[in-house]
C-alpha cells in the first residue's frame, strides 16, 4: 500500500475524472469545465503515456516540454535514485 500522502495526491487528481461521451463522429466530448481548467480551446495534442494518454493544449504542452528539457538531467537523477531505491527494497 502506498504512503497516505501518495494516496491523497492521487485521489485529488482522480476525483475530478468523469465519463466523456462520443459525438456522432466518434469524437470525445470533453466537458466545458475540464476544457477551461486545461486551457483547451480548439487544437489539442494527445500524448501517449504508456498506459494512458493526456490531452494537452498545444501551447501549454510546448511550454511543459521546454521546462522538461531544461530540467532533464535533474529528472534523470531523480528517476535513477527512485529506481535504485526500489531495487534495494526488493527481496
Amino acid at each position: 500500500m502506498p504512503p497516505p500522502e501518495i494516496v491523497a495526491y492521487q485521489r485529488y487528481f482522480l476525483a475530478g475524472g468523469m465519463e466523456c461521451n462520443l459525438d456522432s463522429q466518434n469524437r470525445i466530448l470533453i466537458p466545458q469545465n475540464l476544457r477551461e481548467e486545461a486551457g483547451i480551446d480548439r487544437e489539442v495534442i494527445l500524448v501517449g503515456m504508456l498506459n494512458h494518454f493526456e490531452i494537452w493544449n498545444k501551447t501549454q504542452l510546448q511550454e511543459e516540454l521546454s521546462k522538461t528539457r531544461e530540467n532533464f538531467d535533474n529528472y534523470s537523477r531523480i528517476i535513477s535514485e527512485l529506481s535504485a531505491s526500489t531495487h534495494k527494497q526488493s527481496p
